[in-house]
């Protein structure tokens, strides 16, 4: 009996010290934190006080977690030697190496061959130093915050002492441009927080067929969570200095703005003043209002060639300037807009504006559908637009009206959508002639139309007035 007392025993030593998929909770002598592993194998060692852990490691150290293939464990030092795949998730990054060294009371550490992943923000070196919790120290690094994208600017550098969510001053830096070093800067501060910094941007350059060479510096001012401004200078080897000014605002999830300009005094063309403004914003206002606003605006009209990567619209045949206000009822909607253009299709810019007809205003008004009768379903649908169209010089533009009312009958369908098929009876005041307006497409019907227009015009000079009711038959498959 007591032989097999003392090997019930030996075994059940046994497997708790060599035990496949593992689990085991400890606290840490010195600090007494609590400590959580799972692994394929664990292994205890009292004499050194080590806890060996092979396969499938997962170690969670209160808000830290470490995964690897291998890890020992020297509770004396409370300190995770892990090797192979490593991975150390904080609060605040995520560490990617082939061993760490990592004490876990004073969150310090040694990382090899590893990789330091905050937000947007990437440090990689042969050797990094964890100093703190948030806070490393390495040499021979590359830092860069492009980690969603190919990297269109990076950093190698010397030395680089980074604390996430601070900063990261890089001595002997150079920046890279698409891998390629372009720029060497003997002291560097880069911020490394999430939050909208301001400060120097990346630099930018640009190869203009018409201003040459340019090299723009621009810098970012974060006035507020909800506006900013970058200020840039960007000089031409040909055309001079030149300032921008870029403004942005957001008032809600919704509404926002936009104010672009630029102005130089162009050294090419005899010191001539040159600039563009560009301006638009979306706001949803009280009681289901909406306003609308675009401007665009230049100095010259080849201006819109020379600086297309700043004025956008070469190719366009003119400057569209719209401003619109637009208010939806639960069965009605109503809008009023306005646009100004500025023709890009003349030589210069005071013939594109005298050239362009503009709409000041036009006012639309449309109803949903409204049921008549149930049987047979008919529905009757109603959208009125008024245009004013004008222009700066001599021109016969007069106001253009339109009213259509659709009466229309609805049938049911086997494939569940709605074909419709209404009779157009439109009014058309001031047209200058008379057309029948045609019923609207059904889809899934075969149409088999029968129509007639009946035309009436009344007087030669004045205003006429034309009705053309259109009768329309859709029969559904």
């Amino acid at each position: 009996m007591a032989l097999r007392g003392i090997f019930l025993l030996f075994m059940t030593l046994i497997s708790l010290v060599l035990l496949p998929s593992a689990n085991a909770q400890v606290f840490s002598k010195k600090e007494k934190t609590k400590v959580l592993l799972n692994a394929e194998f664990i292994e205890r060692d009292n004499e050194k006080d080590l806890t060996i852990l092979r396969g499938n490691v997962q170690i969670i150290l209160e808000q830290n977690f470490i995964s690897c293939n291998e890890a020992i464990i020297v509770w004396a030092k409370n300190e995770v030697i892990a090797v192979g795949k490593v991975l150390l998730k904080t609060p605040q990054s995520d560490i990617q190496a082939d061993k760490l060294v990592y004490n876990f009371n004073d969150q310090t550490g040694k990382i090899f061959n590893g990789v330091v992943l905050s937000g947007k923000v990437l440090l990689q070196s042969d050797y990094i130093e964890k100093t703190g919790p948030d806070s490393y120290v390495s040499n021979t690094s590359y830092l860069t915050s492009c980690t969603t994208c190919a990297a269109s600017w990076s950093f190698t550098s010397d030395s680089v002492d980074a604390t996430i969510e601070g900063y990261a001053y890089i001595k002997n830096a150079w920046l890279h441009v698409l891998e390629f070093p372009i720029l060497y800067l003997p002291y560097l501060v880069v911020p490394l927080k999430n939050e909208r910094q301001s400060g120097l941007l990346t630099p930018n350059m640009e190869v203009n067929p018409h201003a040459g060479f340019g090299f723009e510096l621009p810098f970012f001012w974060a006035m507020s969570r909800s506006q900013d401004m970058t200020l840039s200078v960007k000089h031409y080897n040909k055309s001079g200095a030149q300032g921008l000014v870029n403004y942005r605002y957001r008032l809600s999830d919704k509404s926002s703005g936009e104010l672009d300009t630029a102005m130089l005094w162009d050294e090419k063309q005899g010191d001539k003043r040159r600039w563009h403004t560009s301006y638009s914003h979306y706001l949803e206002l009280p009681h289901n209002y909406i306003q609308r606003t675009s401007v665009s605006l230049t100095s010259d009209l080849d201006y819109v060639e020379d600086f297309q990567q700043q004025f956008p619209f070469f190719g366009y045949p003119a400057l569209d300037n719209r401003t619109s206000i637009t208010k939806n009822f639960e069965d009605f909607h109503l809008s009023v807009d306005t646009s100004y253009y500025i023709s890009l299709l003349q030589d210069d810019i005071s013939e594109g504006r005298e050239t362009s007809v503009h709409r000041l205003p036009e006012v639309r008004f449309s109803m949903t559908d409204k049921k008549i009768f149930d049987e047979p379903p008919v529905f009757f649908r109603f959208n009125s637009q008024y245009i004013n169209l004008a222009r700066q010089g001599f021109g016969f533009d007069s106001p253009f009206t339109t009213s259509t009312g659709l009466p229309g009958y609805r049938p049911e369908s086997p494939t569940g959508k709605d074909p419709r098929c209404p009779p157009t009876i439109a009014i058309v005041p001031g047209s200058g002639e008379c057309r029948a307006a045609d019923a609207p497409s059904t889809l899934d019907a075969v149409r088999h139309r029968k129509g007639s227009d009946d035309r009436f015009a009344r007087g030669a000079r004045s205003r006429s007035r034309h009705l053309a009711p259109n009768p329309a038959y859709c029969k559904p498959p």
